[in-house]
């Protein structure tokens, strides 16, 4: 480290009689009318964070708005979950997702099964595809579904269709669904209308036994849409529109509020937004930028999902992050937004000229937080909606420079393109690693800084003569100068060649030829394990685990993908390179699972061989179900019993044979209903003669009891 304090005549300032930056923030906060509004932001923002941007308009928010460790936050493969949960967190989508939801109802009457999922809080622009488990499905204006197996055949050469999708798309003046008020009287009313809330109905009739298997073979199928999601007002023209521009999003979040005048966000009031710099913000994410493969898409996109118990910072820290703005109180006391690109320095601070009493410099960053390999992922539509891993960024000079590879990751799954993850990627990597970082303390001419993004520092003793970013920025307590905190940065971090930059999305393969040769990981395994997320939702996902490597500079890397699928995701190693985690699972779906060896420079070896798991979100049976009977009639049989006990309990299956005994008998119908309640069920299409009827008990993973017979039934 290097160090310099002017002695030629400057008198210099000990840093320690500063006063304290916490008090002069707070007193400018009351005096501008922020004392009350800003606690939304959390204590974090009053102190030198405020006294940075709300006193001196200059240092942005970021760091304050900067994410905790969110272990729990949702991956967008997690969002497309569908979970059982009444009371699930609200949760709301900007730009293009692909989501599941949480089932707010659940139960089937007359041979149909109900559900509806919960999709946004708040209007959605337009559902653009719908997929029934992994199939995407086409729906009629009725809302049937027209794609096999949904048409079944029922004789003569007819066919029924079996499932229908219906969606309100969360206006304030929706109604309630009919099909459920008349299904459910009493229970369902007019007054359900989820006002604000877009959600889905899903209606699948039961088909005969011999159908289950082709239609149902998973049991209700989960439904998945593909949708433009929230629409937010338009920070250019005030209208309200589907908008995936990083500004209208953030400014949204900001502001936005529900038909009842609850808040999305933070609940900030327009009037505390400087529209302007939004304005100015929202055309830099329109400007086309070019692609290796020809055209054009927007410099900046933001797709993502929050739940709105999540931390207001880790939201606007994550949306920030992926576009590369920075969030600030102005000198007006607004909240006010800017970055995304290079701005050019108008002030010079020149030691020559007197402008620095101190300075206090270091080359570079040390090894401990500085990097040369970054580790990118993003969200990509082309794979599904899923978190997959960009072209790593590599700065070859700085690898070649220290004889090693410094890795670092960063997450930008509000990202959903390869070419802007990478373009951010470029910018971070540049920023985290400047050339220069130091303080200086100037003259009354450093206030000149109040409202600069970026100045010249001329700085004779150490040769400095450079473009350098104002990380911070205190003023002196005698009002004669002020200390700034300082970055160098480049244009070069915002200069962009396509051609040899963008690199090739995980997706494509960027060539052929085996791995590189190194060791196979061995004894590899998979489970399940249940996981909890926004504090409530409950899902299952795989853990993958193996013999550590011999060596402690290799790495692992795991992915899995559903055996019916054919892209592969990539899954999260844990620090001690011993296991690995998946995003949530569906209940009941059949995964493969491989892993492979990494050399210290990220190198890939060849693939181990494929596993293959079941998944099973509950393993453990409900109780056996009592007070059985069956009562025969003319081609039909009416099935009666008392659903036991258990919190998991989800229904019964009923069979019919032939002969006392459950070997060979058929599945004829699945009731779902709630535990510990009378039930009945009514099977027509039974041909006369005397039959034998099995009830058994299943959890929602349909995992069965012990059957209980009915004893004879005859049937006319």
């Amino acid at each position: 480290m290097s160090r310099w304090r002017d002695d030629s005549g400057r008198k210099s300032r000990d840093p320690r009689r500063r006063r304290d930056p916490l008090s002069i923030g707070v007193a400018f906060l009351v005096n501008i009318g922020w004392g009350g509004a800003i606690t939304g932001l959390g204590a974090t923002l009053v102190g030198s964070a405020i006294i940075g941007a709300g006193v001196l308009g200059a240092s942005a928010l970021l760091n304050a708005f900067t994410p905790k460790p969110q272990f729990n936050t949702p991956t967008p493969q997690d969002r497309q979950a569908t979970v059982r949960q009444s009371t699930g967190a609200r949760v709301r989508f900007y730009g293009t997702n692909k989501v599941g939801g949480t089932l707010s109802f659940f139960e089937s009457k007359g041979g149909f099964l109900y559900s509806q999922t919960t999709l946004n809080e708040g209007e959605i622009s337009q559902i653009k595809e719908v997929w029934l488990n992994d199939q995407l499905v086409a729906i009629g204006g009725d809302g049937y579904v027209t794609t096999d197996p949904y048409e079944v055949n029922f004789g003569f050469g007819g066919l029924k269709k079996v499932a229908r999708i219906l969606f309100r798309m969360g206006q304030s003046a929706q109604t309630a669904y009919s099909e459920l008020i008349s299904a459910f009287p009493g229970v369902y009313t007019s007054a359900h209308r989820m006002r604000g809330v877009a959600n889905a109905l899903t209606i699948f009739e039961e088909v005969e036994g011999e159908q289950i298997g082709k239609v149902y073979p998973q049991g209700p199928p989960t439904l998945r849409v593909v949708a433009d999601f929230s629409l937010v007002k338009s920070v250019r023209t005030g209208v309200r529109i589907f908008s995936d521009n990083p500004a209208d999003c953030v400014y949204d979040y900001l502001t936005g509020r529900d038909g009842a005048g609850f808040p999305y966000g933070a609940g900030f009031p327009e009037s505390k937004i400087d529209l302007a710099s939004f304005q100015a913000f929202a055309n830099l994410c329109d400007q086309p930028v070019p692609l290796k493969s020809g055209g054009t898409e927007k410099r900046y996109r933001l797709a993502l999902g929050y739940s709105l118990t999540e931390e207001m910072r880790s939201v606007l820290g994550r949306m920030c992050q992926a576009c590369d703005a920075d969030l600030y109180i102005n000198s007006a006391g607004k909240i006010a937004i800017r970055g995304g690109k290079f701005t050019a320095p108008t002030l010079m601070l020149d030691d020559s000229k007197g402008h620095i009493i101190s300075a206090d410099f270091q080359r570079g960053q040390g090894a401990l937080v500085a990097f040369n390999e970054l580790t990118i992922k993003y969200t990509d539509a082309a794979q599904g909606f899923v978190e997959t891993e960009a072209q790593r960024w590599v700065d070859a000079v700085n690898v070649a420079l220290r004889g090693r590879v410094l890795p670092h990751s960063l997450d930008l799954l509000c990202v959903p393109s390869h070419s802007q993850a990478r373009r951010v990627a470029k910018i971070y990597t540049h920023k985290s690693n400047p050339v220069w970082t130091g303080t200086i303390v100037t003259n009354f001419y450093g206030l000149n800084a109040i409202g600069e993004e970026t100045l010249t520092i001329k700085f004779g003793p150490m040769g400095i003569d450079t473009t350098f970013a104002i990380t911070g920025l205190q003023i002196l307590d005698d009002l004669t100068g002020v200390q700034l905190q300082l970055s160098s940065l480049s244009p070069t971090a915002y200069a962009w060649d396509a051609a040899l930059e963008e690199g090739t999305p995980s997706g494509v393969a960027p060539g052929t030829g085996g791995g590189t040769s190194l060791p196979l990981p061995t004894s590899i395994t998979a489970a399940t394990e249940q996981v909890a997320i926004d504090g409530s939702l409950v899902g299952v996902r795989l853990i993958v685990g193996w013999t550590r490597p011999p060596r402690e500079a290799l790495g692992v890397h795991a992915q899995y993908k559903k055996s019916t699928e054919s892209v592969w995701q990539d899954m999260q190693t844990a620090d001690d390179r011993s296991f690995a985690t998946s995003a949530l699972v569906d209940d009941g779906g059949t995964y493969n699972y491989r892993v492979r060896t990494l050399s210290p420079a990220g190198s890939p070896g060849s693939w181990s061989s494929v596993g293959s798991i079941t998944v099973t979100a509950d393993p453990v049976a409900p109780g056996v179900v009592t007070a059985v009977s069956a009562t025969g009639g003319t081609a039909q049989i009416t099935f009666g019993w008392s659903a036991p006990n258990s919190a998991n309990y989800a229904g019964s299956r009923l069979y019919i044979n032939t002969s006392n005994s459950m070997t060979g008998a058929t599945l004829v119908a699945t009731e779902f209903g709630p535990p510990n309640i009378a039930d009945t069920r009514v099977v027509t299409g039974v041909s006369a003669g005397t039959r034998y009827g099995f009830v058994v008990a299943i959890n929602r993973s349909g995992i069965p009891t012990t059957a209980v017979a009915t004893g004879a039934i005859t049937v006319s």
